[in-house]
């Protein structure tokens, strides 16, 4: 097993290649794997060595603990906010979406295996995979509005793609949390398994995938983006207007009030 870390301490990313496949596993389990810019930094430099290595022919991602991601970090976000800091708020936007621009332009097939909760900047993550396949307990959530903020331009795109723009709109105005079973009906993910079954199932979809020539895979991955629909990842077109949100006086008082429901759980 090899680890990409953070500086010091856990590492928030684990990375474990098991012959053809390699297993890039978030591990911030004490906080539901939420997303911090670190762990950003670490998953980004973790596709990085993924992608150079010739001999990984499918990656799957997934989870520590009980969460696949329950999203981005609340302190940072209320921290940030607090301080009117629009400039570490576009970092976090920007550094999103370099993590959606790295998955889905990896050559391999990449496959969630989501074992949790998964929202946010968490379902971003498993939107830009190839294929989602989810525990029995597993949710999906698109809570944005419900902080004061807008989706970001991975959302708006792929959601949208993935479960049709009605329910996705659904998602985003409601926040609900879509459960596994809906997810299945809804096409967000391919198959929903027991828990104990899940990287059984991942694994065995990962090695289908190694099975064909790398460059047939690389090939129909970038037929699949550049087909009609594809999206441009080059630039967030939403980023002022999420900017313009984040900055807003309404979206202070939502996001204290997500990071004190959550406090509220934990303690």
């Amino acid at each position: 097993m090899t680890e990409g870390g953070g500086g010091g301490g856990e590492p928030r990313v684990l990375l474990e290649v098991e012959g053809a496949l390699a297993v890039v596993r978030l591990n911030r389990p004490d906080r539901l794997n939420a997303i911090t810019e670190v762990c950003r930094e670490a998953l980004l430099a973790t596709l990085a060595r993924v992608r150079d290595d010739a001999a990984v022919r499918a990656v799957i991602v997934t989870g520590a603990g009980r969460a696949f991601s329950a999203g981005g970090d609340l302190d940072r976000l209320v921290a940030l906010r607090e301080a009117e800091d629009a400039a570490g708020f576009a970092r976090i936007l920007d550094g999103q979406l370099a993590v959606t621009r790295a998955l889905t332009s990896l050559p391999q097939i990449v496959i969630a295996a989501v074992n949790g909760p998964c929202a946010g900047a968490g379902l971003d993550l498993a939107l830009a995979c190839d294929i989602r396949v989810a525990v029995e307990s597993a949710t999906f959530g698109a809570p944005f509005l419900g902080l004061g903020i807008l989706p970001d331009v991975t959302a708006l795109e792929l959601l949208p793609r993935v479960v049709g723009r009605g329910r996705a709109v659904e998602m985003f105005v409601t926040a609900d949390y879509m459960k596994a079973d809906e997810a299945l009906r809804a096409g967000l993910v391919a198959r929903v398994v027991p828990h104990g079954d899940l990287l059984g199932v991942a694994r065995s979809l990962g090695r289908a995938a190694a099975a064909r020539p790398p460059a047939l895979v690389a090939r129909l991955k970038r037929a699949l983006g550049a087909g009609p629909g594809g999206v441009d990842w080059s630039a967030d077109y939403a980023r002022d207007a999420q900017i313009a949100a984040f900055l807003a006086p309404e979206s202070l008082a939502a996001l204290r009030a997500a990071r004190d429901r959550i406090s509220k759980k934990d303690a």
